[in-house]
C-alpha cells in the first residue's frame, strides 16, 4: 500500500488535491496539522498534510475496507475447530431429514443429538461467545436445520454462518432530511473522542456535510479535551461548549456530533445525569462506544447500566478491535441487546480504521478458514 502525501492551506483544499491526483474513491488516511517553517511563521499560519491511498479495487470498497482491519488484528488466539463425535450423523441444509434415514426407517444419528449441541457450542465458545449465547445459537441451528447434523465441518460453518448472520441488526441513520444528531456516551479510555472524530472527518471530508461539533460536561468535566479541539481545528470546525438554542440541526444534511465525558457506567447517578442530557436533544441518535478488549461480562455490564437509566443506544461502537482477536465476543452484544452495532474502530489515527460493523466481518475473523 503507498501512501501519497499532499499539503495545503486548508483541509478542503488537501481533499481537492487528493481527488484530483487519486480519483473520487481515494483512502485518507491521515489528517496531520503542518506548522510553517524559518521566518515563515511570522505571516503564515500553519497548514493541513493529508496521507491518501488509491481504493483497492473498483466496485470493492467494503470488501477491501473489511480486509483492511481485519490484516491488522494480532491472531493471537485461533479457535481449534471441534469436529463432531458421531461421524454417522448427516443432514441436508434444506432442513428436511427426510432423505437421512437407517435401515430401521429412523433418522441416521438421531439419538446422539447432543453431539450436535456439544460441537457447535464448544467452536462458539473458543471464539468469544458466553455460553448462555452459545447455547442460543444451537437452539435456533436446530430450529432452522433439525437435530441431526451432517459430519461435514465445512457444511456446519456454513448452517453456522447462515444463522449468526440473519440474527445481525444492521445500523440504519436517521432518515430525517433536516440532519441529525449523534451523541456519543461510554466508559472512560474506551476511545470515545476518537471514534467521534474518525466519523467528523468522513461526514466533513469525504461526503462534504455541513457539521458540528459539541464537548458537554455532565457533572463531571471532559479530562482530556485536547484530542477533539486539535482535530477540529484542523479541520476549520469550531468546537462548541455549550448546549445550542434549538435542540436538532435545521439545516438540511447537517450533522451535529455530540461528545459527552467518559462515565463510571456502574454508577446510577452518572449514568443518570448522561441521559439527562440525552434527553436535552429532540430525537437524537445515540452511540455507545464498548472497548472490546474487555471482557465480557464488563462490557455487557456497561451496556445494561444504560438501559437501566431508560438510555436506550441506537447503536454500539466496538473499539479497540486490533488488541482482541476473540471477535465472537461481539456476538454477546449482539444477542444480550438486540441492538445494531454499527461501526468498528482500531487505533487512534485519524480518520485511520473506522469501517462499517458487518456480520461478515465478524465471522471472517472469528472462524478464519
Amino acid at each position: 500500500m503507498e501512501l501519497h502525501s499532499y499539503t495545503a492551506k486548508t483541509a478542503e483544499e488537501a481533499i481537492r488535491k487528493v481527488r484530483e491526483a487519486l480519483g473520487p474513491d481515494a483512502v485518507i488516511e491521515k489528517v496531520v496539522r503542518v506548522p510553517p517553517e524559518g521566518m515563515a511563521r511570522l505571516w503564515k499560519g500553519p497548514g493541513i498534510q493529508v496521507f491518501a491511498r488509491t481504493a483497492d479495487g473498483a466496485g470493492k470498497a467494503p470488501v477491501s475496507e473489511y480486509e483492511k482491519i481485519a490484516r491488522q488484528v494480532e491472531y493471537r488466539e485461533t479457535p481449534t475447530p471441534v469436529e463432531p463425535r458421531n461421524p454417522r450423523h448427516t443432514h441436508s441444509l434444506s432442513g428436511s431429514d427426510a432423505d437421512h434415514q437407517g435401515e430401521s426407517g429412523q433418522s441416521v444419528g438421531q439419538t446422539g443429538s447432543d453431539d450436535f449441541e456439544w460441537s457447535v457450542a464448544e467452536i462458539l465458545q473458543a471464539s468469544g461467545v458466553l455460553p448462555q449465547y452459545a447455547m442460543e445459537i444451537v437452539e435456533k441451528l436446530q430450529h432452522r436445520f433439525g437435530r441431526v447434523i451432517s459430519p461435514d465441518h465445512r457444511r456446519q460453518m456454513q448452517m453456522i454462518r447462515l444463522v449468526l448472520e440473519e440474527s445481525w441488526r444492521p445500523y440504519v441513520t436517521s432518515a430525517r432530511q433536516d440532519g441529525v444528531v449523534h451523541i456519543f456516551t461510554g466508559p472512560a479510555a474506551t476511545g470515545k473522542t476518537a471514534v467521534m472524530c474518525k466519523w467528523l472527518t468522513h461526514h466533513r471530508l469525504v461526503e462534504n456535510r455541513p457539521v458540528r461539533a459539541f464537548l458537554l460536561n455532565t457533572e463531571r468535566a471532559h479530562v482530556n479535551t485536547d484530542q477533539l479541539s486539535l482535530h477540529c481545528d484542523i479541520l476549520g470546525i469550531p468546537v462548541e461548549r455549550y448546549f445550542p438554542e434549538s435542540r436538532r440541526p435545521s439545516a438540511e444534511g447537517e450533522a451535529w456530533f455530540v461528545d459527552l465525558p467518559g462515565v463510571d457506567m456502574f454508577d446510577s447517578q452518572s449514568v443518570g445525569a448522561v441521559g439527562a442530557i440525552i434527553r436535552e436533544f429532540d430525537h437524537p441518535e445515540i452511540h455507545l462506544v464498548l472497548n472490546l478488549a474487555y471482557e465480557s461480562p464488563v462490557f455487557l455490564g456497561q451496556l445494561m447500566s444504560m438501559k437501566k437509566a431508560r438510555v436506550t443506544p441506537d447503536s454500539l461502537i466496538f473499539t479497540h478491535l486490533d488488541e482482541e482477536s476473540r471477535w465472537g465476543k461481539i456476538w454477546n452484544a449482539v444477542f444480550a441487546a438486540r441492538l445494531p452495532i454499527s461501526f468498528f474502530s482500531t487505533g487512534q489515527n485519524i480518520p485511520g480504521d473506522f469501517v462499517r460493523a458487518g456480520a461478515e466481518m465478524v465471522m471472517r475473523q472469528q472462524f478464519p478458514s
